[in-house]
């Protein structure tokens, strides 16, 4: 049962938000870290605002739909990356031995996942949040 001062899209809201939250909670503290939100679709956007209220210093966000990016610097993303179109740029930060002290893959895609790995730093968080039958 839902209250009735909660509005049909505010509880359809409950289930993507609990998704999010459990994933940054799962990821340990962010204060300072650099995280990298793979797939930016509803619940990669709930992520990016967890992370960001989580401390996340900053926010890279990577998808191959350019509303879902768009959407994703809405919300705090620092950066956002077409990786359909620009996959170098996410490569750049695979420099050194990476980048990201966290890794949310949201997208549940293979290609997304090793892109992901690539750009993390030693002994980094990955938290696993999509699932797809590629993986």
């Amino acid at each position: 049962p839902v209250a009735d001062h909660v509005s049909d899209g505010e509880a359809a809201m409950a289930e993507p938000l609990s998704v999010a939250l459990h994933a940054v909670r799962r990821a340990g503290s962010l204060v300072g870290k650099r995280a990298l939100v793979t797939g930016c679709g509803p619940i990669g956007a709930l992520v990016i605002i967890a992370a960001r209220r989580a401390g996340a210093a900053e926010i890279v966000a990577t998808d191959i739909a350019p509303k879902a990016l768009e959407a994703a610097r809405v919300v705090g993303a620092d950066r956002v990356i077409n990786v359909a179109t620009e996959a170098e740029v996410l490569q750049s930060y695979a420099q050194g031995k990476g980048s990201f002290d966290v890794l949310f893959e949201v997208s549940g895609t293979e290609r997304a996942l090793r892109a992901g790995l690539e750009t993390m730093r030693p002994g980094g968080v990955v938290v696993q949040v999509g699932l797809g039958g590629d993986v």
